[in-house]
């Protein structure tokens, strides 16, 4: 599996989530909510990103109840491991400000 995620990769993804991201910003009104969500529970495609609009006050976290989760990154926002149920995944509810 490790063979699978190169330094490449990690960055095309990164590049590519970022983009999303920007542009669904971009058509999102002022005030209105979005669900980011990935398959992925890479920090570097979740946290990391939504990090860079939370602190260019582009957007918010609206807190997801997380009350069931502990460690938990960014407060409000949901990351799960893969386990036997499902794969893993990370979702988090913004606003635009």
């Amino acid at each position: 599996l490790e063979k699978h995620f190169t330094k490449d990769l990690d960055n095309r993804s990164t590049k590519f989530q970022t983009q999303l991201l920007s542009k669904a910003i971009k058509l999102l009104k002022t005030g209105h909510e979005m669900v980011y969500s990935t398959c992925s529970i890479l920090s570097i495609e979740n946290e990391n990103i939504i990090q860079k609009f939370i602190n260019s006050n582009q957007l918010e976290v609206i807190p997801i109840n997380t009350s069931s989760f502990s460690e938990i990154p960014i407060s409000g926002t949901l990351c799960i491991a893969p386990s036997e149920l499902y794969e893993g995944f990370f979702v988090a509810k913004l606003r635009k400000q």
